[in-house]
């Protein structure tokens, strides 16, 4: 199974990069997707600790694809930064 978090970029962002962790999962996949289900970036560790990293558009949506591996429900965190040009407000 996988749980969608929608993610939406700032006006001037270049780059998006997410970091998935959990303390109850035994391993997660990751994806990073455009709005039209394009995969972008992909993880796919041994463990519950991921990272994807992308060029983006700015003003638009993405998609963080959290994919269950080897384990039952559990809880995850997801921490995203957005990368800017020098000077952005």
């Amino acid at each position: 199974t996988w749980e969608d978090v929608p993610v939406t970029t700032k006006s001037d962002a270049l780059i998006l990069e997410a970091n998935l962790s959990s303390l109850t999962a035994v391993d997660l996949d990751f994806d990073l997707m455009d709005s039209n289900g394009n995969v972008l970036a992909t993880s796919a560790g041994a463990t519950a600790t991921e990272r994807v990293s992308s060029a983006v558009q700015p003003n638009a949506t993405y998609i963080l694809r959290v994919k269950g591996f080897a384990n039952g429900p559990s809880t995850f965190n997801i921490v995203v930064n957005q990368y800017l040009p020098n000077g952005s407000p």
